[in-house]
Parts: structure tokens; C-alpha cells; sequence
């Protein structure tokens, strides 16, 4: 009888569970930042290809803390807010989003810029 005392019970087992479960969150916790939620039409970045794009805020998703974003060149993403920074470097009044640009149009404009005529 003696050895089935030196056991732990299933009671103490998820006593200790619950407790080291607390103790982590509590640690966890610490480093938690509270974001603050974003308005449909900020301008923020994101990551993405090596570099921040900015990007606008279209609208709040129906997930916790994520946001549907629209870049300039018309890309629909949907990122979480842990990964949206604010755009310091942002105007006053949001520039309008415009269509990606056709191939020929970037010929055309690497033409011009090495001043040259383009082909009609």
C-alpha cells in the first residue's frame, strides 16, 4: 500500500499542469503590446520581397486583428496587424491607387528616360 502513496494522483498531476500553464502565459504576457486598431484608408507598410511597401488599409477583415490592404498597383493582401507598420513618410491626403503598368508603357518610359525616341 505503501508504494501506490508515492505516486502522484491524477488530481496532483493536473495540479501541476494548470499551475506551469499559468506560470508560462505569465511570462508570455510580459512582452504582449496592445496595438491599436487601424482605419479603413491608412496608409501603411507591410513586408514584402525584401523591402516595406506601402500599402492602404481597404478594410477590416472578419478575422481577429487582420486588415485587407490594397497596393498601389492594384494587389489585394490580407495581413495581420502584428505585421502592419505605420507609414511615417505618408502625405497628408492618400494618393489615389493606380493600375499596374502595362509592358509596353514601362518600354516606353525606359525610352524616354534614356532619351530616346519611342518606335510608333
Amino acid at each position: 500500500m505503501k508504494a501506490l502513496a508515492l505516486y502522484p494522483t491524477m488530481y496532483q498531476k493536473h495540479r501541476r499542469l494548470r499551475k506551469k500553464q499559468e506560470q508560462d502565459k505569465a511570462y508570455n504576457d510580459r512582452s504582449d503590446i496592445a496595438l491599436p486598431p487601424l482605419k479603413t484608408g491608412k496608409q501603411v507598410r507591410f513586408y514584402r520581397d525584401d523591402e516595406w511597401e506601402p500599402v492602404r488599409v481597404v478594410q477590416v477583415s472578419n478575422t481577429p486583428r487582420s486588415y485587407i490592404l490594397k497596393t498601389p498597383y492594384g494587389d489585394v493582401y490580407r495581413r495581420n496587424r502584428v505585421h502592419l507598420h505605420n507609414d511615417k513618410s505618408a502625405p497628408a491626403q492618400q494618393p489615389a491607387v493606380t493600375a499596374k503598368p502595362t509592358s509596353i508603357e514601362l518600354k516606353v518610359a525606359k525610352m524616354q528616360t534614356i532619351h530616346l525616341k519611342p518606335l510608333q
